[in-house]
């Protein structure tokens, strides 16, 4: 895997995406209630507040999870680097390293490692098994950054989309929970907290979506020096 291919994917995705995060205006006016007002296809509860925040809460899971395996990399590096000093108190008789690290190179080529090629049995065979998985999942994630960031702004022109979808239920649910009679207490109750997630809505989701062109934008350097630090401990 080269380092600079691999970065230079990721920051022209961030290039190409970034920009359509701009605005944030939905175009032709609010859906009709009931509708999602999200792209044709997406699934809908038929409750359009409820829609909105599962939206939310979906697009922060996705930058939660590009950043967890960054957050990560050092200690899986070091396993890596530290592998065959921590096979020698497991293993007994003689330990090819360089065998073991020139298997764990291929991992970065995108290439299975030999296993049996290791001569390795039980304790020293799982370690080594537990951390080229590690491996072989921070190398996926790394790869996958540039077309996962490209499909977020879409994602975060969405949302504005959803807001103005959510008006018209929001409109109800303010009638209803203002209505003198023939409401039922469970019914107000949701109809108080469906207008202030709304109302809440108005405010965070701009500035959540700033915070999340903010966080794509600080990933390239976040993720620019794994390649070569995976390249130098496999080494060894």
């Amino acid at each position: 895997m080269k380092r600079s291919l691999l970065m230079s994917a990721l920051v022209l995705a961030l290039a190409a995406s970034l920009p359509a995060c701009g605005g944030g205006t939905a175009e032709g006016g609010p859906a009709k209630d009931g509708e999602s007002g999200g792209k044709e296809g997406e699934a809908s509860s038929g409750d359009p507040i409820a829609d909105l925040k599962t939206s939310v809460d979906a697009i922060q899971k996705e930058i939660d999870g590009l950043f967890e395996p960054i957050k990560n990399a050092d200690g899986v590096i070091a396993a890596i680097t530290t592998l065959p000093t921590d096979l020698k108190a497991k293993v007994k008789g003689k330990l090819d390293a360089k065998k073991i690290m020139a298997e764990a190179a291929k991992i970065l080529d995108g290439a299975e490692p030999a296993y049996e090629a290791m001569g390795l049995e039980g304790e020293g065979k799982a370690m080594v098994q537990e951390r080229f998985d590690k491996l072989k999942a921070l190398v996926a994630s790394v790869k996958a950054l540039p077309e996962k960031v490209a499909a977020l702004p879409a994602k975060f022109e969405e949302l504005p989309k959803k807001l103005l979808a959510a008006a018209p239920a929001a409109a109800k649910a303010a009638a209803k929970a203002k209505a003198p009679f023939g409401v039922s207490a469970e019914d107000k109750k949701k109809a108080e907290e469906d207008v202030k997630t709304l109302e809440g809505f108005k405010t965070s989701i701009p500035e959540k979506v700033n915070g999340w062109k903010k966080d794509l934008a600080d990933l390239p350097a976040k993720a620019k020096d794994i390649p070569a630090k995976m390249a130098k401990a496999v080494k060894g």
